[in-house]
């Protein structure tokens, strides 16, 4: 974990961004009937729910949500729904796997984020250390032994 205090306001922010909340304010029957139609017109073949959000000008979340129910009672036929990563980890939030989610999320999060890079200036003395090792400068460094001994142990 981070210990600085910033994580919560950098997952607040991402979260912030994942959210869709652009598009038509209409009933919900509504909406569904429309998916279902843009459903029939495109045939065969992989539809994205984002695109359907964009071609409807409906909010991504009802888009994926009656997708899903149109999916469970078998009335979409013949094209397959994908769905953004958003969708699928809040599904699967929702089941017993959450902490195991959770627990990968921030061994990622945590690999990939660093929330103080390295300058230049110290990338410079590891490469040059790395390499003083490889050689086995002496002049560099002090073998642990010396060490050791230096400070009586």
């Amino acid at each position: 974990m981070l210990t600085d205090g910033s994580e919560e306001s950098v997952m607040e922010t991402a979260c912030a961004e994942l959210r869709y909340t652009s598009g038509r304010d209409i009933p919900r029957e509504q909406a569904k009937e429309e998916i279902k139609a843009l459903f029939a017109s495109k045939g065969d073949g992989l539809i994205y729910a984002g695109d359907i959000m964009e071609a409807l000008d409906l909010r991504y979340e009802l888009v994926a949500d009656i997708c899903q129910e149109l999916e469970r009672a078998g009335e979409i036929q013949g094209v397959k729904v994908e769905y953004d990563i958003h969708t699928k980890v809040t599904a699967l939030l929702k089941t017993g796997e959450a902490d195991l989610l959770r627990r990968l999320v921030d061994i990622l999060f945590e690999r990939h984020y660093d929330p103080e890079p390295l300058s230049p200036k110290e990338l410079a003395a590891i490469k040059e250390a790395d390499e003083a090792s490889r050689r086995g400068d002496k002049d560099y460094f002090i073998p642990w032994e010396e060490v050791k001994k230096e400070l009586g142990l």
